[in-house]
């Protein structure tokens, strides 16, 4: 008949083909959309998302952390210089006249936080020389008898380097200058440094004390000049213990003749450049 359509047996097949893909499509189709709508399905689908993020920011920061060991924790390469000294004696134009030499790096004051970790790192080993009975869990001082000297002093030489110090790229020789060296215990102090950070050297910086003794918060206190003088005595006292790895320089004698500077600059094993370090001197510093 005319108008009429005849199914032909391949038509017939691929129709069938096709309402098999469609009707599973559709069904597919309508899941997705009863998720999507379906706010229980959608908190958990977020839940997910925001654990995996989690996760991802997790082993970002320690990737992060991983990389700056390697940056730091791996720098065999480094030297490492401190400036000893007490505050309002010139060594804050010490530390640039150091820290102007190519590929030196000398921080500033970090209000003695080394020396907290000297005595974290004395109480431990003391315990761990001294606590019996360490190794049971019913002791009180389980496990510290455990406690790693050597693993101690390499980690908290990469806690200091890479929190306080911060070698640069370029750096060879790094270190810091401190005004906190009045301790008591001033030399085991000083011999926990040199175990952290192996070959250390020493720079004193000593000044006219009766001067110091009148400048900015020394001049408040009725018992500076005593400070002062003690606390001289003690480093000079360092100085000496400390032999070759140790240099006494007094800034009186090279504030207005740089020349002065010639013999740290020999001890350092570095070119004296005087017009580099007429440069700085001419420079403020510190306040």
């Amino acid at each position: 008949m005319t108008g009429s359509t005849t199914m032909t047996p391949r038509s017939s097949t691929v129709s069938y083909l096709l309402v098999g893909i469609a009707i599973p499509l559709v069904h597919s189709l309508g899941r997705l959309v009863q998720q999507r709508n379906d706010p229980e399905q959608r908190g958990a689908r977020l839940r997910k998302l925001k654990r995996r993020n989690a996760r991802l920011r997790a082993a970002n920061r320690s990737l992060r952390a991983e990389l700056e060991e390697a940056r730091v924790g791996d720098r065999g390469d480094l030297r490492f210089v401190f400036i000893v000294t007490y505050g309002r004696s010139g060594s804050t134009l010490l530390q640039g006249i150091l820290s102007s030499i190519p590929g030196y790096l000398i921080r500033g004051e970090n209000g003695g936080a080394a020396y907290h970790l000297y005595k974290f790192h004395t109480i431990a080993e003391h315990r761990r020389k001294s606590s019996r009975g360490w190794r049971s869990p019913r002791s009180a001082w389980f496990g510290i008898g455990d406690y790693p000297t050597q693993l101690a002093l390499r980690e908290l030489r990469w806690l200091l380097l890479a929190t306080v110090i911060r070698p640069e790229q370029d750096s060879r020789v790094v270190g810091f200058k401190e005004i906190k060296w009045h301790q008591k215990d001033l030399g085991e102090y000083v011999q926990f440094l040199r175990a952290v950070f192996p070959g250390a050297r020493f720079v004193i910086n000593t000044r006219n004390l009766d001067e110091v003794a009148v400048s900015k918060w020394w001049a408040k206190r009725s018992d500076a000049r005593e400070v002062l003088t003690k606390t001289e005595e003690r480093i000079l006292a360092l100085k000496a213990s400390l032999g070759d790895d140790a240099y006494h320089i007094h800034y009186d004698d090279y504030a207005q003749e740089p020349d002065k500077l010639r013999g740290l600059f020999d001890w350092l094993g570095e070119e004296f450049d005087e017009a580099r370090i007429k440069g700085i001197m001419a420079k403020k510093h510190s306040y």
